[in-house]
């Protein structure tokens, strides 16, 4: 694992301030010593000891045996270690008294070598345990953060995926069904058709240049609403009597593109097919308020109308799918069906302007 430049920085630093703070204390490391100048050469080759302890087991013995289920293999290592290392330091600290001659090695003359191993393990056991200690709970933070930070990436990109897929499907969706009707009125209505490729040619533009975008401006979904809405309108002119309300007062909040789109598209699908037009009705009524988007929409129904609403296919499932992973707990959505009336009402908490 490579240490960022500011993290060495850091621990440097702090060795620094430890290493100050033992020189001017009354502590020894290890053994006695008499003159000031062995006192910090003692405390040195103990910070260098115990840094090797402390970097050993935060960068070798964490990442290399540290799993939860098998916590017995970092255990066996991390005392296997422990022990061979201070048995190591303390036949260092033994040399390096006899060296210097120090009280704590003249005492130790008169020892066996079993009584030395263990006198000087008695002290250098328990020091590079605590700093043992210190490394697990300096590591294991960082890579439970880690951990947490690589689910949530996995999470996001699970997230992506499956958005694309519900775009996918929802997309081609509408565009069939705006080809099947402009192919049933070429023969009735050409000039009716080539308004109605015109209108949908601007839809299809913006499925592809806005529909693969998160969120889009409020201003830019209306207008495509409105013309997803005027090419029904040619479609259903004659059939059903339609009104619009749209009343927004802040038009550069964001909303995911193409999200209302299945709620129109099913209200003119499944509208009553009633001999008189005043019987058949689409009203929509779209408000921002607060940063909060109203959308309510209803349409009259009639039995069989009715029996297909209860069936309704891909494109409103998957809408709902697309509300639920986009504004989670930030929507509120209502959809009754009565036996003349079909309501659909929508709340969502848009997005602020990025």
């Amino acid at each position: 694992m490579k240490m960022p430049y500011l993290t060495i920085f850091i621990h440097l630093f702090v060795w620094a301030v430890l290493l100050f703070l033992l020189i001017n204390s009354s502590l020894n490391w290890g053994w006695t010593l008499d003159a000031q100048n062995r006192k910090v050469f003692s405390h040195i080759y103990g910070g260098i000891t115990n840094a090797f302890v402390f970097y050993t087991t935060a960068y070798v013995l964490v990442p290399s045996y540290f799993k939860w289920k098998q916590l017995y293999r970092f255990i066996g290592w991390g005392v296997l270690f422990l022990m061979l290392f201070s048995m190591i330091e303390a036949c260092i600290d033994y040399q390096v008294g006899s060296y210097l001659e120090t009280r704590s090695f003249l005492r130790s003359l008169s020892m066996s070598l079993s009584d030395k191993m263990v006198d000087g393990m008695a002290y250098t056991l328990p020091v590079n345990l605590s700093f043992f200690l210190f490394a697990l709970a300096y590591r294991l933070p960082i890579d439970r953060r880690k951990a947490y930070e690589r689910e949530l990436t996995l999470q996001r990109e699970k997230f992506s995926t499956e958005l694309k897929w519900l775009k996918s499907q929802i997309h081609p969706h509408t565009l069939f069904n705006g080809m099947n009707s402009i192919y049933h009125l070429i023969d009735q209505d050409p000039e009716g058709a080539k308004e109605m490729i015109l209108v949908l040619s601007e839809a299809l533009r913006y499925h592809l240049k806005e529909g693969a975008n998160d969120y889009v401006r409020l201003n830019q979904e209306i207008e495509y609403i409105k013309n997803y809405i005027h090419f029904n309108k040619i479609r259903f002119a004659d059939d059903i009597d339609f009104k619009l309300d749209i009343n927004i007062e802040e038009k550069e909040r964001l909303i995911a593109p193409l999200l209302l789109t299945p709620f129109i598209e099913n209200a003119f699908k499944f509208v009553s097919r009633y001999g008189k037009k005043e019987k058949n009705f689409i009203k929509i009524r779209i408000y921002v308020q607060h940063s909060e988007l109203l959308f309510h929409i209803s349409n009259s129904c009639d039995h069989e109308s009715l029996a297909l609403v209860r069936s309704v296919g891909i494109g409103l499932s998957n809408v709902k799918e697309r509300l639920n992973a986009l504004y989670h707990d930030r929507f509120e959505l209502k959809i009754d069906a009565s036996k003349e009336l079909y309501t659909v009402q929508l709340k969502i908490h848009l997005e602020s302007k990025s």
